[in-house]
């Protein structure tokens, strides 16, 4: 028999998964409130945000290289993707090298490892770019990852819910885990940048009004993050409806996300007031990946939180 754990404590057994995100939460409760008395487990597989994982050892281990990533069907059984990255699976690296990886990496007590997400794509499911034909998987999926013993052990994420839409993910993952945000005043006239590369003169393509950064404070990032997670803040339909946006202020955030190890990811977060557009771009697999949608059921909680991360932005202050 297997040993399994979830993101924190044991998991169900693969026979037995639970019913609902719900049943997940509290199970994954109960056992923290018992985590004082019970050693720690030998890998934990943590959700940052969907498709985003975090694992830590709680002792030496070696852990197969190739994951498994399973989708719950309605009637609660579980099955495993086997198209993912065209048919290599997805795989604990971290990065999105040319170099093969081996078959197993070892880690030791204590190490964190934070592998290239999952994008919830199936051909483009982590580095692989080249795809003519994806499928964007939303649902309740987990990650499975085995050590490379004989047997193996297998070890079960918690359930995790990819949404409906991409600009939905990217939006739920640029919110993830933030720890510092700026928040600067962007130019509309002129011409965007190719949003290949990130600099500090742009956001997601639009020039960056010279002296106009500012920090945002723990509240104010508390808002934003919340008003990004929520799904009925926004629209997420064709981006052609609106090309041209009329004349009024456009704001950008960079979001810096950390898992508590060693590495931070940044999300470029843009506004335009004038047609109510959020863009989003984002890192996965080594590329930027740029999303939009629409935050017309939303515009006065974002306006509000723009003027009042820069309280002496008159222009802000102004919009309704």
């Amino acid at each position: 028999m297997f040993s399994a754990y979830g993101c924190r404590g044991t998991a169900p057994a693969p026979s037995d998964p639970p019913a609902t995100l719900e049943d997940a939460a509290s199970a994954s409760a109960f056992a923290a409130s018992d985590a004082a008395s019970a050693p720690p487990p030998l890998l934990s597989v943590d959700n940052r945000a969907p498709g985003q994982f975090v694992l830590r050892a709680g002792a030496a281990v070696q852990v197969a290289t190739k994951a498994v990533i399973e989708r719950r069907a309605d009637d609660g059984r579980w099955s495993a993707y086997d198209d993912l990255e065209g048919g290599k699976g997805y795989r604990l690296v971290e990065g999105c090298a040319e170099v093969e990886p081996p078959p197993c990496r070892a880690l030791r007590v204590d190490d964190v490892l934070v592998p290239e997400p999952w994008s919830g794509q199936s051909c483009s499911a982590q580095c692989k770019t080249d795809c003519d034909k994806n499928v964007f998987r939303a649902g309740v999926h987990r990650l499975i990852v085995t050590t490379c013993d004989t047997p193996p052990r297998r070890f079960e994420g918690q359930p995790f819910e990819v949404p409906s839409s991409e600009a939905m993910l990217a939006r739920q993952r640029a919110a993830s885990d933030v720890v510092r945000a700026t928040i600067v005043r962007l130019d509309p006239h002129r011409a965007k940048a190719a949003t290949g590369a990130r600099s500090d003169d742009h956001r997601a393509g639009f020039a960056v009004v010279p002296g106009t950064v500012n920090a945002i404070e723990v509240d104010g990032r508390s808002e934003l993050v919340k008003w990004l997670r929520r799904k009925e803040n926004f629209k997420d339909g064709n981006a052609e409806m609106r090309k041209v946006c009329a004349e009024q202020p456009a704001v950008g955030f960079s979001l810096t996300s950390s898992s508590g190890s060693d590495r931070e990811r940044v999300a470029e977060v843009v506004l335009e007031f004038g047609c109510n557009r959020i863009t989003v771009v984002h890192e996965q697999g080594g590329q930027r990946v740029t999303t939009v949608s629409f935050f017309d059921p939303s515009r006065s909680v974002v306006v509000a939180i723009a003027s009042r991360a820069v309280p002496s932005d008159g222009e802000l202050g102004r919009l309704q």
